[in-house]
C-alpha cells in the first residue's frame, strides 16, 4: 500500500511482505507495530518531511495495525546531518510549518542551525525524529543512527557529496511470518 507521493512511504500488512525505500542523503525511516501486524518504510527528505509523509505513514500504519502511534517503534537511518546540509530560507520555513517549531536555545527548531546570511544547516535525522514525536511516537520507541552520509564516504552514498553519480542505499523492513 502506498501512503504518500510516488512511494515516499509504503506499508506492508501481510506476513512475508517487505517494503523498502532508496536513499542517498534522505533519511530512511522504518516503522513497525511491535505486535507484528504492519511495517512501513518512509523516504524522508526535506520535501517529504515538508509534505507530511511521516505523520501520514504513522497514521496509516497505526490504522492498519489497529494500534496507537505511541505503541509503534521507529528507526531513522543514516542520512545527511546538520554538519553538511545547507538549505535556504524557503526550505527552513516549509519544515517549520510541517514539522513544527520545537525551538532550541537559539530560537530555531532543533533540526536547524543558523548559517551565513539567510542560510540554515538542516539535520534531516532530527527533523524526522521531531516529526515522529509530533506524530505520537514515544522517545523510548525511537532509535536514530547518528552518522552523516556526507561525512562517511567509505560507508555511505551521498548525493550532496558525490552528485548525480552517487549510488543509493536501501532502507528495508519486512513483516515476518509466524
Amino acid at each position: 500500500m502506498e501512503v504518500a507521493g510516488r512511494g515516499d512511504a509504503l506499508v506492508a500488512t501481510e506476513p512475508g511482505q517487505a517494503v523498502a525505500v532508496l536513499v542517498a542523503d534522505c533519511a530512511p525511516v522504518l516503522l513497525a507495530d511491535p505486535r507484528g501486524r504492519a511495517v512501513a518504510a518512509v523516504h524522508a527528505g526535506w520535501r517529504g518531511l515538508a509534505a507530511g509523509v511521516v505523520p501520514a505513514a504513522v497514521e496509516v500504519l497505526a490504522g492498519e495495525a489497529g494500534s496507537h502511534p505511541a505503541d509503534l517503534e521507529a528507526w531513522v537511518g543514516p542520512c545527511i546531518r546538520g554538519c553538511c546540509y545547507e538549505v535556504g530560507p524557503e526550505v527552513a520555513e516549509a519544515l517549520r510549518r510541517a514539522v513544527g517549531p520545537a525551538p532550541s536555545a537559539q530560537g530555531l527548531p532543533g533540526y536547524l542551525r543558523a548559517g551565513w546570511g539567510d542560510r540554515f544547516w538542516l539535520d534531516v535525522a532530527e527533523a524526522a525524529r521531531q516529526a515522529l514525536l509530533r506524530s505520537g511516537l514515544r522517545h523510548e520507541h525511537l532509535w536514530v543512527d547518528g552518522r552523516c552520509t556526507a561525512c562517511h564516504p567509505s560507508l555511505f552514498f551521498s548525493y550532496r557529496r558525490d552528485g548525480a553519480r552517487s549510488g543509493r542505499m536501501a532502507g528495508m523492513i519486512a513483516l515476518m511470518e509466524g
